[in-house]
């Protein structure tokens, strides 16, 4: 039975919020890209759309990077327990 206090629990809170951090900001930087208005600010819009397209690139790299280690985790767990029962 697993208890309430469990350090499975406080990893699978950090991982999920770690998950909506990087997809917020992912979200944020398309946005920032898609609103930059070059008829009021030339010069503001590229700032805009560069740091958009930054926030953009770190936020789905930091995406992929978490789904890439949580299947090379799985993977490794998985031949673990193939390992244990003598496959």
């Amino acid at each position: 039975m697993k208890s309430i206090g469990n350090s499975d629990d406080a990893g699978s809170v950090f991982w999920g919020v770690l998950v909506i951090v990087a997809l917020g900001l992912g979200i944020w930087g398309i946005y920032e890209f898609a609103t930059a208005n070059y008829y009021r600010d030339p010069v503001q819009a590229i700032q805009q759309q560069a740091t958009g397209l930054l926030a953009a690139g770190l936020g789905w790299t930091l995406l992929l990077v978490l789904l890439g280690a949580a299947s090379i985790v799985g993977a490794v767990l998985s031949f673990i327990s193939d390992r244990g029962k003598g496959l």
